[in-house]
């Protein structure tokens, strides 16, 4: 994280940094859009919590999955979870695990309409946050491509509120 300030780029460019930001992905020795990080497409990590998220909704929290969330911990040095969850501490456990593992990577967005969670999770946040909520309830679908539509012959119609 990187909060007020002023950061140079290698064109020599001045950026003024006037609130806290993620520098997560942020090259400052490559010239603008031109850096050598690769933004991750797929992780090791968000693979081992689908993998553990799946065990758990199939077969409840077996060892496999306590595992797979452990393994990701322990890289963290953090303490693993004790197997003796329920099923549904469990799953917020790998929401939690989620949450943080991936953050500023683009999943939590996908992740709470996934999971039905975003009404629930985001009216309240946005209305602390800014004091107003542009959240609809319609946001936990998406809008049907036309494309898709014309080529069903009315068969497929639009989600509503898009």
């Amino acid at each position: 994280m990187a909060s007020q300030g002023t950061l140079y780029d290698d064109a020599g460019d001045e950026i003024s940094i006037v609130q806290v930001y993620v520098v997560k992905y942020y090259d400052l020795n490559s010239l603008r859009a031109n850096a050598d990080i690769d933004f991750p497409v797929l992780r090791y990590a968000d693979v081992l919590l689908m993998y553990a998220e799946v065990l758990n909704e199939i077969e409840g929290p077996v060892p496999a999955a306590y595992d797979a969330v452990n393994s990701i911990r322990a890289r963290a040095d953090l303490e693993p979870l004790i197997n003796t969850m329920t099923k549904e501490n469990f799953r917020e456990a790998i929401f939690q695990e989620r949450r943080v593992e991936l953050a500023f990577e683009g999943h939590r967005w996908f992740d709470l309409k996934r999971t039905g969670r975003l009404i629930e999770v985001m009216r309240p946040h946005l209305m602390e946050e800014f004091q107003n909520s542009n959240i609809q309830d319609f946001h936990v679908l998406y809008p049907i491509p036309l494309q898709e539509i014309l080529l069903s012959r009315g068969a497929i119609t639009q989600n509503e509120g898009y």
